[in-house]
């Protein structure tokens, strides 16, 4: 499919609690009134994590189309730990947490599809056994990209072969075939100084919402303007402490629905966008991005 035929995806995700420190920010970007070109609203993602999180505040977002997904019960550190963790202490931290967001927020059990380990530091087969067996569609943990600027984007793909290197640059990697689940790389992104990070809010700072605007606009044409890979705007909650952030990132997402050929979307909806590609021009009638039975719908797929 030729790019320009190619919708481009954008997930817009949050990582760690969900708290009323943060709760504003996310009802801010996810408001009302904000659609992608087939009439039906923009939608994100969170990445829970149990330490700290007000699960009443969970389903809420749920309810606005905001897809809900584990990042682990605890959290802990050292960021080391996780490197070497066991089988049974990593599927006690993902299980655990989507039967937490499931018991105590209301949000259902079958709705919870993605995974992103702490830090992004990978635990090896342990981990991986541990997602495969807790039934999710995807995890979204592993590192890639050039680390400077320059090459195209990697599309999402799954854990049937082995990932080379180059897919899994920050291991300890998966040595064994999990057939059927997705991986959607994290990938680095550019700073204003050049040097790589691998999520958005981990490059240089910037100064001002203007500068910020920018750093978003740069690195979202470098998927927009060659592959049109999914892009991933993946950032801590905590990041929009700085406060010109969110009026840069409000802003960038008013720039990204003027565009009739952009799609802000969750991360299972482009899951299964990548299971039946479909060419900008059905992709109004795409019925995973589809309004109707949105959230009810998807968690029965």
């Amino acid at each position: 499919m030729p790019p320009k035929d190619t919708p481009q995806m954008v997930m817009l995700t949050f990582d760690d609690e969900v708290s009323a420190a943060y709760y504003g920010y996310f009802q801010r970007l996810f408001r009302p009134g904000r659609y992608n070109p087939n009439g039906c609203p923009v939608r994100g993602g969170l990445f829970v994590s149990g330490d700290g999180t007000d699960y009443d505040l969970v389903y809420p977002l749920y309810a606005m189309g905001v897809e809900i997904a584990s990042h682990t019960m605890t959290h802990r550190f050292p960021h080391t730990w996780w490197a070497t963790a066991s089988y049974d202490e990593f599927y006690a931290e993902i299980e655990g947490m989507k039967r937490a967001l499931a018991e105590n927020s209301g949000v259902p059990y079958d709705a919870i599809h993605g995974f992103r380990v702490p830090f992004l530091q990978l635990g090896s087969d342990n981990m991986y056994k541990a997602i495969y067996d807790s039934k999710l569609v995807y995890d979204t943990s592993m590192f890639t990209g050039s680390v400077w600027e320059g090459g195209e984007p990697v599309w999402p793909f799954t854990l049937d072969f082995v990932p080379q290197e180059q897919y899994c640059q920050h291991g300890p990697c998966p040595k064994n075939q999990y057939p059927g689940l997705w991986e959607i790389p994290v990938q680095r992104w550019y700073g204003v100084d050049g040097h790589s990070c691998a999520m958005a809010d981990g490059c240089t700072s910037t100064g001002d919402a203007d500068e910020m605007l920018e750093f978003l606009r740069t690195n979202f044409k470098r998927y927009y303007n060659t592959n049109r890979a999914p892009f991933g705007i993946f950032v801590h909650a905590r990041w929009f402490h700085t406060e010109h952030h969110i009026d840069a990132l409000d802003a960038f997402i008013d720039e990204l629905m003027s565009l009739n050929d952009v799609y802000i979307v969750t991360p299972k909806q482009v899951i299964e966008w990548m299971k039946k590609p479909t060419p900008l021009s059905e992709a109004q009638y795409f019925r995973p991005w589809s309004c109707e039975g949105s959230i009810q719908d998807q968690h029965r797929r």
